[in-house]
């Protein structure tokens, strides 16, 4: 976990920032690239966007941007910010 929910998290930031993940990942971007290298066995030990990286689902990205978050899932992080904050 490398990341940590502001105080008041927000659902739609959370979705946006995801989003916004993914198109740094397609546009080849590296940095994006290896967060997503860290929760996605798929990806091995790639190094790099690898020629594939268009083919990266919104759903891998956001559950990698969850695991970032210290959370098992997408679904759980989701859960927690509907609960707990909204």
């Amino acid at each position: 976990m490398s990341r940590q929910l502001p105080p008041q998290p927000n659902l739609e930031q959370l979705k946006k920032q995801a989003k916004d993940l993914l198109r740094a990942i397609q546009s080849g971007d590296p940095e994006a690239f290896s967060i997503l290298r860290q929760h996605l066995p798929r990806l091995g030990g790639a190094t790099g966007a690898p020629a594939g990286a268009d083919e990266v689902s919104l759903q891998e990205v956001q559950f990698s941007l969850a695991r970032e978050y210290g959370f098992r899932d997408w679904n759980w992080l989701q859960a927690v910010v509907q609960v707990d904050f909204e």
